[in-house]
């Protein structure tokens, strides 16, 4: 796993948001602001992930196909991912106010997932050869037969279902460091504009605040 880039753009909203002009200044509606930014991405992973028999069972239904492709076909396959730990400020949950002293609280709203399977490989159990599924016939080169359409759309659906698990997994296991990330460049940039205090206040991850997407090759 390699992980650990942030991005945050639009900098010069940050200074709207914490710069004191006068008493009076509405943190609400300076809030405002950022929802030009859109989303910012606190924490990205680039993940190789290899799956083979001895692997746990995906997900409530076993993910059948995907299983057998494994076991039966005697594959190992590996799933090359992109996850981005991400956060809307867009979202109404997305909330500053003021506290006492100078200080500025920060409502962060829920970590969103986005998945991105990038590739994925696969070899058999017994050779040394690791074929790419972009690779034209390679699937059916593997099996030694031909690969109906829906077999291949059913392969990626149920590494889709892999992906988001693992993506789950990750984001409980890196908690810490994804709001540390957020926490660290929002705090920095807001004290750098003249807020004395800033803390923080993170909701928990939702599983169901989580896309899952293929690269283009693989759904052609």
């Amino acid at each position: 796993v390699v992980g650990g880039v942030l991005g945050v753009c639009a900098v010069f909203l940050f200074r709207s948001l914490f710069t004191r002009r006068s008493p009076t200044t509405n943190a609400w509606f300076n809030v405002e602001a950022f929802k030009e930014v859109g989303e910012i991405v606190a924490y990205k992973l680039l993940v190789k992930e290899l799956v083979d028999r001895s692997s746990p069972a995906f997900g409530p239904t076993g993910q059948k196909w995907f299983g057998w492709f494994i076991s039966e076909g005697q594959m190992i396959v590996i799933l090359d991912l992109q996850i981005d730990y991400m956060y809307d400020l867009r979202s109404d949950d997305f909330r500053i106010s003021r506290g006492s002293a100078g200080e500025f609280i920060v409502s962060m709203p829920v970590c969103q997932h986005h998945v991105i399977v990038r590739d994925i490989k696969f070899r058999h159990e017994q050779g040394q050869q690791v074929l790419s599924w972009l690779l034209p016939g390679a699937l059916s080169k593997a099996l030694g037969r031909n690969v109906s359409i829906e077999e291949r759309n059913q392969i990626i659906s149920d590494a889709k279902s892999k992906a988001g698990q693992l993506a789950q997994d990750q984001a409980e296991h890196l908690r810490t460091d994804i709001q540390r990330s957020a926490e660290k460049t929002i705090g920095s940039i807001a004290r750098g504009f003249g807020a004395g205090r800033v803390r923080f206040d993170f909701k928990a991850t939702d599983k169901s605040r989580q896309t899952i997407d293929v690269a283009s090759q693989l759904a052609a």
